[in-house]
């Protein structure tokens, strides 16, 4: 390998997490504060499960476009151009997510998003496995993770909650017979 091969890898690692810090900055206020108050669904994780299950996501997006990116001689450059463009826009749908759900508390805009997300990803694994195996068979945990989120911002907004503190909900009252 060349030194211009282990270039590219930090370069997509690198844009990786540059999406994962945009997209926790658009929600770091938020979940400190005004996401721990809030009533939630059933079986909902805590904040850090999600920091924790996005960052092996962005670890295994940039591994699988590195490899895409290191066959790129040996198969047909547009579906090479196909599958990084594809790896930009789940990158780029991940932080739109943050910004909606936690930035402008809109979960029914980011459960839409997130479902996007998910088609993108498996584009972009159909792509990816139709160049090499490897980096398509790098995004199946993505596309799990993918689905598992966007189950949940479809929970998140059907919960039907508002977006503020919890308050005491009154207990019905019984109309006397």
């Amino acid at each position: 390998m060349k030194a211009y091969h282990f270039a590219a890898l930090a370069a997509l690692m690198g844009l990786s997490f540059l999406a994962g810090g945009i997209a926790t900055a658009l929600a770091r206020q938020r979940v400190e504060g005004w996401y721990r108050t809030l009533t939630r669904p059933e079986k909902v994780p805590p904040p850090p499960a999600y920091g924790w299950g996005w960052s092996a996501m962005y670890v295994l997006m940039g591994a699988s476009a590195w490899l895409v990116w290191l066959a790129g001689p040996q198969w047909s450059v547009a579906m090479v151009r196909l599958a990084l463009i594809l790896y930009f826009v789940m990158l780029g749908l991940n932080a739109l997510w943050s910004g909606l759900f936690f930035g402008l508390a809109r979960p029914r805009a980011a459960a839409a998003t997130v479902a996007v997300q998910w088609l993108v990803t498996l584009a972009a694994l159909i792509v990816f496995s139709n160049i090499w195996i490897l980096p398509g068979a790098l995004l199946v945990p993505v596309l799990l993770w993918t689905g598992y989120v966007a189950i949940r911002s479809y929970t998140w907004w059907r919960h039907g909650r508002r977006f503020g503190p919890m308050e005491a909900q009154p207990a019905p009252t019984r109309l006397a017979a």
